[in-house]
């Protein structure tokens, strides 16, 4: 898949329907694999979106690819930080672990991500 301005905003329009339909229904906390597709997705995201970038306008706008992993972990890390401030994790025992595989699952989203579109 070629790293597309339009493939991308209508990923990130669908993924934030999503997000906010979750948060609405709780679905978050009654489906468990809810989260896990989220993080995946988001990971995915984050990678296409820094690639694509590097595909329109001036070449300065790319981002290295040794720099794509620390700027993925970089917006986990933001993300997770967002969630525990506003109160969106919850404050339950497993919340380490939770965070642990939310930044397993979005590294995951951004490998496929970066494999499947690196070449174009």
């Amino acid at each position: 898949m070629k790293a597309r301005p339009l493939t991308f905003f209508i990923l990130a329009i669908i993924f934030l329907a999503a997000h906010l339909t979750a948060l609405e229904l709780r679905l978050y906390w009654y489906l468990p694999w809810y989260d896990i597709m989220m993080h995946t997705w988001g990971g995915y995201l984050v990678i296409f979106g820094f690639l694509m970038l590097g595909k329109i306008g001036s070449r300065r706008l790319a981002l290295p690819h040794l720099l794509l992993f620390p700027a993925l972990v970089g917006v986990m890390a933001a993300w997770e930080i967002f969630e525990y401030a506003y109160g969106i994790a919850g404050e339950h025992p497993s919340y380490l672990v939770d965070t642990v595989l939310d930044f397993v699952w979005g590294t995951i989203g951004g490998i496929v991500a970066y494999v499947t579109t690196k070449k174009h």
